[in-house]
């Protein structure tokens, strides 16, 4: 699994819905949402969403979208940060019609149709900028805000 695999699904779909794990930290939030803004600032004609919880405490960061379940028809759908399925926020994950899985943790539970599992890396949000830089996709400073959290 490279990120140009990655790109060419992100290119291939009008509709992108991007989940993370339950009871969220920085990091599954900043991998999410600033995975949101890089895909939002570089592909404007796409409708980018994130679901999940809102999380009080990490408010600051950003909000959660609202996702219809008519927004699933046709999406591409794409988790970080979560390294089983029983741990993804919002359970209408597998309701698109494409899965990525994007995430450091030990790859025990490899759902999906396209992963990219990295151990080595420090956090999802250094998966998700990398994914960036590596494909040229411009990093704003409001995803770099994001994903430095």
């Amino acid at each position: 699994m490279t990120f140009n695999q990655i790109l060419e699904k992100i290119q291939a779909y009008d509709r992108i819905i991007i989940h993370r794990h339950q009871r969220p930290d920085p990091d599954a939030l900043g991998s999410q949402l600033g995975l949101r803004e890089i895909l939002r600032h570089n592909f404007p004609n796409k409708k980018v969403l994130a679901t999940g919880s809102d999380e009080p405490s990490l408010a600051w960061l950003a909000k959660m979208d609202q996702v219809a379940d008519s927004d699933y028809v046709s999406s591409l759908v794409i988790v970080t940060d979560t390294a089983n399925t029983p741990r993804i926020d919002d359970d209408r994950f597998g309701q698109g019609d494409f899965l990525i899985k994007m995430d450091h943790h030990p790859n025990e539970d490899a759902y999906g149709d396209l992963l990219y599992v990295d151990t080595q890396a420090s956090s999802a949000s250094e998966i998700i900028t990398a994914f960036a830089q590596e494909t040229g996709l411009e990093l704003t400073d409001e995803a770099a805000r994001l994903l430095y959290a």
